[in-house]
């Protein structure tokens, strides 16, 4: 009985230092935030990235970004009456691939029986990957777990899976880029178009599409990010000269003289006289 409660003891000890790597935290993230904007809104959104207190969410389009984005007020607060260390500071919401979770689980997860077996030498080799673990009960809990992936990866090549072009990763994407490669390179590519926009905030879709190869889809998504990210900071009263400068030309599409200065100080007031009502509703 002594054995059985040391290896408990040392299990607990495991999945407690699994919480504490960085997966496991963004995924304890994700369920609070699941938790707190609610079932509609959970499959739109997913917590991507947690760092210093700043949140980055994910959502679905630019029409999610802003239904969150106008109850970012109320998220911050809920958000940290849920987590008593690390208090989440900001929230920034970007446009991204946001995967079903249920359906996900079900695809990648299914029944043990419908997997193929492994061959003995498959099964020797796992056997000798896992004779070096100590504690007998996490050597064959882990042996279960490595054979039963094989036996997975086994179930996806024989239906068509194919390696990632980049990762190696199993996936049946027909492109051969799997849904985390593929994410990291929307995330390049909406990077270089942030900034590019930052540096020319009036260049039409016609001048970035000569630089960048984005659709004018992805375009205006990004562009609306940039205004409703500066715009709340004009809302706060947090902007500086310079974001007021970019707030204008992203709206009016303007460069150099053909955007005053008079011109930009009564768009910015008229932007705060029509934003009060609605941000003391949502806020």
């Amino acid at each position: 009985m002594e054995q059985w409660s040391d290896a408990g003891n040392v299990i607990r000890q495991v999945m407690h230092r699994l919480e504490q790597t960085p997966r496991g935290q963004l995924e304890q993230y994700r369920r609070i935030w699941r938790d707190t904007v609610g079932p509609l809104l959970a499959k739109k959104s997913v917590v991507g990235v947690v760092q210093d207190g700043k949140w980055i969410v994910y959502t679905e389009n630019s029409a999610w970004m802003q239904e969150l984005f106008m109850q970012k007020k109320r998220l911050l607060k809920s958000l940290n009456e849920q987590i008593d260390a690390d208090p989440v500071t900001d929230i920034e919401f970007k446009t991204g691939k946001v995967l079903p979770q249920t359906a996900t689980a079900h695809k990648i997860n299914p029944p043990d029986e419908s997997l193929p077996p492994l061959s003995p030498a498959q099964e020797a080799e796992i056997a000798r990957q896992c004779e070096s673990i100590p504690v007998p009960e996490i050597r064959t809990a882990i042996l279960h777990l490595r054979q039963r992936q094989a036996r997975l990866d086994q179930a996806r090549r024989d239906s068509g899976w194919q390696p990632c072009l980049y990762c190696q990763v199993l996936t049946d994407c027909r492109n051969r880029v799997c849904d985390g490669c593929r994410t990291r390179l929307q995330e390049d590519g909406v990077r270089r178009l942030l900034q590019f926009l930052l540096r020319h905030p009036a260049a039409q879709y016609e001048a970035v599409c000569q630089v960048l190869p984005v659709s004018e889809k992805e375009y205006e998504e990004a562009r609306h990010y940039l205004i409703h990210r500066t715009l709340d900071r004009v809302w706060r009263r947090h902007d500086t000269p310079a974001e007021q400068w970019l707030l204008a030309r992203l709206l009016t599409r303007l460069e150099g003289d053909a955007l005053t200065e008079a011109h930009k100080t009564n768009l910015i007031n008229k932007l705060v006289r029509q934003a009060a009502p609605d941000a003391e509703k949502n806020y």
